[in-house]
């Protein structure tokens, strides 16, 4: 059920940010990945998308772990730039309704 969301929103950030999976999913800090990651966490946020079915998503799929801290962190930056950017919450909702 999850999956399948979760596989679309992978999707779209990759080809927003025009990057690999490997990039999106690598521990890489330059802004442009972390960005990127933060917005595939909130997009799967936005989706109901529970943090377990993530973490295990990238562990099972990606053979990536993803510590909670990561993605809760990111979550909750994302949730505040929604907030006071409405560029940012426009791209979010975009994103949703592709999904």
């Amino acid at each position: 059920m999850y999956k399948e969301k979760i596989d679309k929103a992978r999707e779209i950030i990759i080809s927003m940010f025009e990057m690999s999976d490997d990039e999106l999913f690598s521990s890489n800090k330059r802004y442009k990945f972390v960005d990127a990651r933060k917005m595939f966490f909130l997009v799967c946020h936005e989706l109901n998308i529970p943090q377990i079915y993530i973490r295990d998503y990238l562990r099972e799929n990606k053979n990536w772990e993803c510590p909670h801290s990561t993605v809760s962190k990111s979550i909750k930056v994302g949730v505040e730039a929604m907030k006071t950017d409405k560029e940012y919450r426009k791209v979010i909702e975009g994103i949703k309704s592709k999904i």
